[in-house]
């Protein structure tokens, strides 16, 4: 309910207020008295385009206030809400208007845009005489009034959550064929890198024993001496080996350990040491046999090592993860082509959604036809007790099944199935306005 208006330079008036109370208020006034002037205030507080010639002459602003009491308003009080604005049980608009056409609007002190003032202004007042605000001549308030006399929420319901779910579809649909159509190119340069990757064999490779093997091969002499030299200190040594030295000092305190545990523990240790002496040297001697000079070995590990440090340098990693990316890569690869697996399997879905869609839209339509008959005989009747004998209402709901093979367009068709509403108000006497016409462009679902 609209409790004040306060105006401040604004047409003629340098300021006016006027405070409303429950019930009705009656505003009269010569012409010129500045009725219209609160009327075109309001239109502009509820947001309606402004310019400069609003503002009085030699004022640098326009200002208008209003005030709504919200707490009987469940729409505007829970729009308010939702968009974080509400201040208990008032609404406070303001509107400036400058003189450079600039305009600054404020839902209870908070800036606003004029969409959004306008998109309240719808719930907070109805301006009869200015069709912008008449909320029957909306198509949306005209649709209300229809379903409202009909019988068929569930439908209607089952409708509108068919239509979120195909628009959710649809946006999932766009986006993962904008990944595969942008994905084209990713999928040609991996099939790239994995065929370089698959020419060395990388999915098999050992690269850590590749590398030892390597470093083996190519310091073969440098092996022989190391052994050579372990061999000779562990075993070979004649007089001064370790296995010989370790064996004497068994011998020593053989003696000996039956006087003492300390020593019995000594010489067990001892005679473990010449067990692991022994398969030291057995494990030096098998290494020591297997070192022979391979000079094509060595030039084919020198060949595939190269190979494999170019690619770890191309791809900016260590050699030893080059098996990881080709498994990454090859992930990756697998991830595209199973979302085009993914594509054909989605537009099916969509598809059986849409045409159940279609489905309930035509059983919509048969209800409303039935509801727009009823609905008119009903005002029909009522006009006659109006004066208006001989008139007759009518509600037209046509309904147009269009098919565009463009899915953003076929969803666009469906967000206007059921249009237009024509309700048309006509006698054929003179006494009362003949062909008083309501029209609606189009209906949204949603």
């Amino acid at each position: 309910m609209l409790s004040r208006i306060h105006i401040q330079n604004f047409a003629i008036s340098s300021e006016a207020e006027v405070e409303l109370n429950k019930g009705m208020t009656v505003l009269t006034g010569e012409t010129g008295a500045g009725k219209s002037i609160l009327i075109d205030a309001l239109d502009l507080v509820l947001g309606d385009r402004a310019d400069s010639n609003v503002i009085r002459h030699g004022a640098d602003r326009a200002t208008i206030n209003a005030s709504f009491i919200v707490a009987d308003n469940s729409a505007a009080h829970d729009w308010l809400k939702n968009q974080e604005l509400d201040d208990g049980d008032e609404c406070h608009l303001r509107r400036i208007i400058s003189a450079e056409c600039r305009s600054r609007a404020f839902i209870n002190n908070t800036p606003a845009n004029l969409s959004s003032l306008k998109e309240l202004g719808e719930m907070l007042i109805e301006i009869h005489g200015q069709h912008e605000h008449q909320s029957l001549m909306k198509a949306a308030k005209q649709r209300q009034q229809l379903d409202s006399a009909g019988d068929y929420n569930e439908l209607l319901n089952e409708i509108e959550t068919l239509a979120i779910e195909i628009r959710q579809r649809q946006q999932a649909l766009n986006e993962l064929q904008s990944n595969i159509d942008e994905n084209s190119a990713q999928m040609e340069l991996l099939n790239y890198q994995l065929k370089e990757l698959e020419a060395l064999g990388i999915a098999d490779l050992d690269i850590p024993a590749l590398i030892r093997e390597h470093e083996q091969v190519s310091n073969v002499d440098s092996l022989r001496i190391l052994t050579f030299n372990a061999l000779q200190q562990l075993t070979e040594a004649e007089n001064n080996s370790i296995d010989r030295h370790v064996n004497q000092l068994i011998t020593d305190l053989e003696p000996w350990i039956e006087s003492s545990t300390e020593l019995k523990s000594a010489s067990d240790l001892l005679q473990d040491m010449s067990a692991l002496t022994s398969e030291a040297s057995s494990a030096i001697q098998k290494i020591q046999d297997k070192l022979e000079a391979d000079p094509q070995r060595l030039a084919e590990l020198d060949s595939l090592l190269g190979q494999l440090h170019d690619l770890a340098r191309k791809h900016q990693i260590q050699i030893e993860t080059l098996p990881d990316l080709y498994h990454d890569k090859q992930q990756q690869l697998e991830s595209i082509h199973q979302g085009e697996s993914n594509l054909d399997s989605m537009q099916t879905i969509l598809a059986e959604m849409k045409e159940r869609y279609r489905s309930k839209a035509r059983e919509l339509n048969t209800e409303r036809l039935a509801t727009a008959e009823t609905l008119s005989r009903a005002v029909t009747d009522n006009m006659q007790l109006l004066g208006m004998q001989g008139g007759r209402f009518e509600i037209q709901v046509n309904f147009q099944m269009l098919r565009i093979n463009s899915l953003h367009m076929d969803w666009m068709i469906l967000c206007t199935w059921l249009a237009p509403i024509q309700a048309s108000l006509y006698n054929p006497s003179t006494r009362w306005h003949p062909a008083v016409n309501y029209h609606v462009l189009a209906w949204r679902l949603l």
